[in-house]
């Protein structure tokens, strides 16, 4: 059979061959990373590098934006559930205060100064439990029995 001669591609001038296409590619590389007297731009390694990996960079960057605003979201509202107990702490200790109930500088919710800093570790706690165990326990005569320390505890 006879088939048509002709060049498919005659009325469209922007298509081109694989090899055409490459070559176009490398000279507008080319212009984009060298300037005329022949050095190297550096915008235009940035430029090509962006053009290369926009992709993965694209995708590093939403990952470490998603996890930056995470962060923030778990820091804010643990900040208002820490206010939140601080409050209550205030509360309870102002009203046991009022009603009689706290005696001194006893505390019913120990506010969170005392559990973080140690010189503030021998303050009784709520119920007469103190939060140490004192030496004088240790030379008591009934200390010797080995488990003094868990009857104690109960």
């Amino acid at each position: 059979m006879l088939r048509r001669v002709r060049p498919l591609r005659a009325w469209n001038n922007r298509q081109h061959s694989d090899r055409e296409r490459d070559r176009i590619a490398r000279e507008r590389q080319r212009h984009i990373l060298y300037d005329n007297a022949g050095n190297v731009k550096l915008y235009g390694i940035l430029f090509l590098l962006w053009e290369e990996f926009r992709v993965p960079i694209i995708a590093v960057a939403t990952g470490f934006f998603v996890l930056l605003a995470y962060n923030k979201i778990v820091l804010y509202y643990s900040a208002r559930q820490l206010a939140g107990e601080r409050e209550l702490d205030q509360k309870s200790e102002s009203e046991a205060r009022l009603s009689g109930k706290l005696k001194g500088d006893r505390y019913l919710i120990k506010p969170w100064r005392q559990v973080e800093d140690p010189d503030f570790l021998n303050i009784p706690s709520y119920a007469g439990k103190g939060v140490y165990s004192s030496k004088l326990f240790e030379d008591d005569v009934a200390s010797t029995d080995p488990l003094f320390s868990e009857r104690r505890r109960n």
